[in-house]
């Protein structure tokens, strides 16, 4: 029998070595030729479905990884700003309230309706359709009689009750978001409306303002136009609004309007929406202060 040599040290650290580069250089050997010197050291040193992320790459649009991809164009991490707009229509029912209801159909959009208690098969129907066609309804007083609704606490509290229940019998729905006739801060109750504010928060009943009005409640009939123009200058620099307009049989010029007001937000960036009752929190309530 030959006997085996035996290792000396400094064989053992050759061999070493060689074991250690003897995979990389036949990885080596089956890479492509490439001029690119850093192309070659990341197809040996590198998994095949990673890339590197240095601080030179780090403005690239993306980067590839075994777990997806990570977007970084910096235009994609701005989050757009939503517009949102909110027609709501004061004093309905009326014989307005079919064209109103037939313009929201043909734009497909929903609106909300603060209605009084109006009495006719006409009118029930039109409680009827606002509900079924998927807008939403609020209260706005029975009577909207300033001196009944704000004669005091007692009154305004039975004035709400009244109007809600008037509007569940026809509708099958309780409505429970209001809008004070005149607004919160009006002049024309004798009681500091505070009072009747705090009824309403001590209740968890939301309530609602404006922040854009198109001008239709004055005693002298605006033109469509002038209506038109008041509602989007008064969109002008909010991301937030909530329009008032009103919905009463001498209201012609604001129904003429309506398709305008639509086109006007759309083109401006709006998303159109009713108050949202399921979540009250989600709509913009716009108190006057």
């Amino acid at each position: 029998m030959v006997p085996m040599k035996k290792f000396t040290a400094k064989k053992m650290r050759i061999l070493g070595i060689i074991l250690v580069l003897f995979p990389m250089l036949c990885r080596l050997m089956t890479v492509p030729v490439s001029s690119n010197e850093s192309e070659v050291l990341a197809s040996i040193a590198l998994p095949k479905e990673s890339t590197v992320l240095t601080e030179a790459s780090a403005a690239d649009i993306s980067v590839t990884g075994t777990t997806g991809t990570l977007v970084l164009d910096q235009e994609l991490l701005e989050v757009p700003v939503i517009k949102r707009a909110y027609l709501t229509f004061d004093d309905g029912p009326s014989p307005n309230t079919d064209q109103i209801l037939d313009i929201l159909n043909l734009y497909g959009v929903k609106a909300t309706f603060f209605v009084n208690n109006k009495e006719g098969e006409e009118n029930i129907l039109r409680y009827q359709r606002i509900v079924n066609e998927g807008h939403t309804i609020g209260l706005h007083s029975s009577t909207h009689i300033y001196r009944q609704v704000y004669q005091s606490e007692q009154a305004f509290v039975a004035d709400y009750l009244t109007n809600q229940a008037y509007i569940a019998q026809i509708t099958g729905v309780t409505p429970v978001i209001y809008r004070f006739p005149g607004g919160s801060n009006n002049s024309v109750s004798k009681l500091d409306t505070s009072v009747f504010i705090n009824i309403l928060n001590q209740n968890g009943i939301p309530y609602y303002d404006w922040n854009a009005y198109v001008g239709d409640a004055v005693k002298n009939i605006r033109s469509a136009k002038q209506l038109t123009e008041n509602a989007l200058n008064g969109c002008n620099g909010k991301n937030d609004v909530m329009i008032l307009l009103h919905d009463l049989t001498e209201k012609k010029t604001t129904v003429e309007a309506l398709p305008a007001i639509i086109e006007g937000l759309i083109e401006r960036g709006y998303v159109i929406l009713p108050i949202d009752t399921s979540v009250p929190s989600s709509t913009p309530t716009f108190h006057f202060k």
